[in-house]
């Protein structure tokens, strides 16, 4: 069964952010980090609290500030493996 819903690109996107914590496989720590990295591309999200986003993501406001951390890490060109 397919469902078609109106809306923006960004409501596709935070859809796709809340939902997939429930679609009943487990997330990979990679996913998490995926899901928080293009939910705060949106200008809606940028400054928004890890609060927020883990109660939006379905995760904890720890694993939010970890997988925040790593995206700096990326993003600065750092060599990173696993979590701090």
């Amino acid at each position: 069964m397919t469902y078609v819903w109106r809306g923006s690109y960004e409501d596709a996107i935070e859809f796709i952010a809340k939902r997939n914590a429930r679609h009943g496989e487990r997330r990979t720590m990679g996913d998490v980090v995926k899901a928080i990295k293009i939910l705060r591309s949106l200008a809606k999200w940028q400054n928004t609290s890890n609060v927020e986003i883990a109660k939006h993501v379905g995760v904890s406001e720890a694993t939010v500030r970890r997988a925040r951390s790593q995206i700096v890490m990326i993003q600065e060109g750092c060599r990173y493996y696993g979590w701090p």
